[in-house]
């Protein structure tokens, strides 16, 4: 048995505190929900990876951006699957994560709510799938990754 882990990408530069983790806490407490009611014989263990929880704008920790960055990419690298929120698509930071990801053979699931952010072709082509509603794409997840 294993752990899966699941990387939050998403815009954090620029936005308010609570722009850029209220996203994070509902799918993070979507998917636990969802796994409360399946099973999985091959994953033990479920882990969300919510890099706010670590470094953010609000109560800075770190010493270097490069830090942040060292960090983040890193536990891109060691995940089964990204969450890219595309709340903020010109943000320099998500599209790092998400080149990281599509190099290493991460799968990308996308959320752009409402459709209202115009994306570039290469931020499509990096996701596997792009869902507009949060519910949708927690309980694709599910179905397709942890069940």
């Amino acid at each position: 048995m294993q752990t899966f882990n699941i990387y939050l990408a998403g815009g954090m530069t620029g936005l308010s505190y609570e722009e850029y983790t209220s996203w994070r806490r509902q799918v993070k407490k979507e998917l636990f929900r969802i796994r409360s009611y399946t099973s999985c014989e091959y994953i033990n263990k479920l882990f969300v990876i919510d890099p706010s929880e670590y470094f953010n704008f609000e109560n800075p920790s770190h010493n270097s951006e490069r830090e942040v960055m060292e960090f983040d990419l890193y536990k891109v690298k060691n995940s089964n699957l990204i969450i890219v929120n595309f709340n903020s698509p010109s943000s320099l930071g998500t599209m790092a994560e998400l080149a990281i990801a599509y190099e290493n053979r991460i799968p990308v699931i996308g959320l752009n709510k409402g459709a209202k952010n115009i994306l570039h072709p290469w931020q499509i082509e990096m996701c596997s799938r792009i869902f507009t509603d949060m519910y949708e794409l927690t309980a694709y997840v599910n179905d397709y990754y942890l069940s």
